[in-house]
Order: C-alpha cells, then structure tokens, then sequence
C-alpha cells in the first residue's frame, strides 16, 4: 500500500478532513487493489491506515450511520460490493475490514463484500461488472444504488442508519453498458435517477418508490443527444447542480460535456454539448460566486477542462499527469481553501488543483502525492 496502482476513483469523508484513493491494480502486478487515505490539506498520504480489496475496483462511496463512517466499493473482480468500517481514534483514521478477510482487518474477504443478485432479467442471478455507485434516499430512508456494466441492471440496496449494513434490494433492467448514477428530486414521494450509458447514446431516466414493504424501480424514459460522430463509446461521469436543476454528462460521440436542464416533473432537457478534449471522462461541479463551474477530466489528453456551463463555453484547460480519471473537490469559497483531487490512471499518482478563484494558484497543480 506504500504506492498507488492505477487509481481510478477518489471519495472524501463527511468532514473532508481526508480523501480516500482507490487503486484498482489494473495490470494485476499487486495482489489486490487498495484504498488508501490521503490527510487534507496536509497532502499526506497515510498507507498504514489504508486496506486492500479486490483488483478493479471502481466506485467508492461514504456513509455516516449512527454507529459511525463505512466505505462501500464497487468491484469487477467477484462482481461484489464491498465494504469496511472508517475508524477514527486517538491515533487518527484507519481503514477496517473487521478482521474478516485473509489478513484480518487490513484484507477485505468474503465477510466484507455483497453480491448484487436481481430477476429482472427474468432469471435470478449475479450482476455482472459492477461500476455506478451512489447514496441516496427514498422517502428520506436511505439507500445504495448499483450499476451493472454488463447486465445493464440497476439496484437499489435498503442502507441501515444504525450502522450501514446493506438491506434487501430492489432493481430494473435498463440496457448494457451501464455507468454513473446521478439523484435528482423527489417528485410525489418517487425518487428521480439520472444512469449514465457507456455503450450507449442514452441517459436513463428512473423513478423509484416505495410500494408496502418493497421499492419500484421503473425507467419512465431516455434521452439521447444529436452526434457529428460515432465512436462506440459515448456517455461516462456526471454530477448535478447543487439546486438539482441541472445535470452535467461526459460525453464520447462527440468529446464534449454535455448539458441538460432538469424540468420541474423530472424530465430532460438539453441546454448544449460544449467541445473538451478527446476523451471526457468524470465531472466536478464548484460552487463559485454563486455559480457553477464544472471540470471535466480528460483521459487522453491529460488535462482538465473548466467549463462555464451558462455560456457552454471553455474557461481554462489545466494540464496534469497522464490518464486523469476520478476526481473529488474539497473546501469551498468559505473555508479559506478550494482543492480539486484528480487520480492519475497512468502515472500511479494523484495530482491536487487549486480552484479557489482568489488563490494566487488558482488552476495550478499546488501537490502531487506518489
């Protein structure tokens, strides 16, 4: 754990006094992957305190029970969720398994991980490539969404506010390919979801609610953009405003991000596609003086956009390490410091922006942490 293997995703904890980096081990030269904490605004990582996991992990996710913080992770490998405890103590954070894994409580195993098991299909069976990863709430009972690449399944997984263990769960077949999740408003007690396709030009629209002691989960619809070109590879990352109005989407086919205004009923509009790069990848939104700014990262050309989404128009490009993928923001205008935490996919590292627009650095690469 002394060294990130190509970290994919990044996730903060509820008091952004740390960022959590999740390795997937893609090229399998380490055992597992990892998560590993890195100490905020220090920049110092902390290996010691961290986990492994299994290899190709995606998503990563924090939830604050009564009982205390527990990380959940999507992972390919076993088609699983798992997840483990965030202790805090005299001595500071660590990650825990609860000692159920191979090497106790530093090596998740079997008694630390769910498998996503759904008939929507019409035969029960396990969801296969897992990657979207969302908390929720329905009716203001929690829950964990899941999306299944291969099957093109979404879950949704009661969460106990007691201490975060995973409930019954509920799902709906949508179509393969299957990326982010994005929570909307609730809208006559059903929940709006915003699925994000990867092989396909759509993004699902999903409602769901509670029937008795059971959710629904039901795609009301899908909207898809006019494309110049195909390349097979079309939607990946996306965020929404703070007010909930508006929904941003990385977007392939073509490379650009893409902006939708969320009606009052729940439905999609598009605002427009503003051009980034050559391959969009995630998206941040910061609030700023009272507006959005959205970065966009680039795997290909190793750079993060920041995009004015009023204007759809490109703000600044700011060039970082190879392969920039996940990405996690921290601080804000009121706390004095505006960092942006971007996972380098192929130099095994993660590089921090500063965003914070009065900074005298402001979009420079102000750390990068091995």
């Amino acid at each position: 754990m002394n060294r990130f293997s190509f970290p994919l995703a990044l996730a903060k904890d509820p008091t952004e006094s740390y960022v959590f980096v999740v390795s997937s081990n893609f090229d399998q030269g380490w055992r597992g992957g990892t998560v590993v904490p890195i100490k905020v605004p220090e920049n110092e990582k902390i290996p010691e305190a961290g986990l492994e996991i299994r290899s190709f992990a995606s998503q990563m996710v924090v939830f604050q029970s009564a009982s205390g913080e527990k990380g959940f992770v999507t992972v390919r490998d076993g088609n699983v969720i798992q997840f483990f405890d965030i202790v805090r103590d005299e001595q500071g954070l660590r990650l825990d398994c609860g000692g159920s894994g191979n090497e106790g409580a530093k090596r998740c195993g079997s008694g630390d991980e769910r498998q996503f098991e759904s008939d929507a299909g019409g035969q029960l069976s396990v969801q296969r490539d897992l990657y979207g990863l969302r908390l929720g709430s329905v009716e203001n009972a929690p829950v964990l969404y899941v999306a299944s690449i291969h099957d093109g399944t979404l879950g949704v997984f009661d969460v106990s506010e007691a201490d975060g263990s995973l409930g019954k769960s509920s799902s709906a077949l949508l179509a393969g390919g299957l990326h982010s999740i994005v929570e909307g408003d609730e809208i006559d007690k059903k929940r709006v979801l915003f699925v994000t396709n990867r092989q396909n030009n759509i993004v699902h629209i999903v409602d769901v609610w509670n029937e008795g002691s059971e959710k629904k989960v039901v795609e009301r619809g899908r909207i898809s953009v006019p494309q110049t070109t195909t390349s097979g590879d079309y939607f990946r990352g996306a965020q929404i405003s703070s007010d909930r109005k508006v929904l941003y989407a990385a977007f392939r086919s073509p490379a650009s991000l893409v902006v939708f205004e969320v009606m009052e009923d729940g439905w999609l509009g598009l605002r427009g596609l503003v051009p980034v790069g050559v391959a969009p990848s995630e998206v941040a939104v910061a609030r700023v003086g009272g507006r959005d700014l959205v970065y966009v990262s680039d795997y290909t050309s190793n750079s993060i956009y920041c995009v004015d989404p009023y204007d759809l128009q490109v703000k600044d490009r700011i060039h970082v390490g190879a392969g920039p993928y996940g990405m996690v923001l921290v601080g804000g205008e009121d706390k004095g410091f505006f960092r942006l935490y971007v996972a380098l996919f192929e130099d095994n590292e993660v590089d921090v922006i500063d965003v914070l627009p009065s900074s005298p650095s402001w979009h420079k690469v102000v750390a990068r942490i091995r």
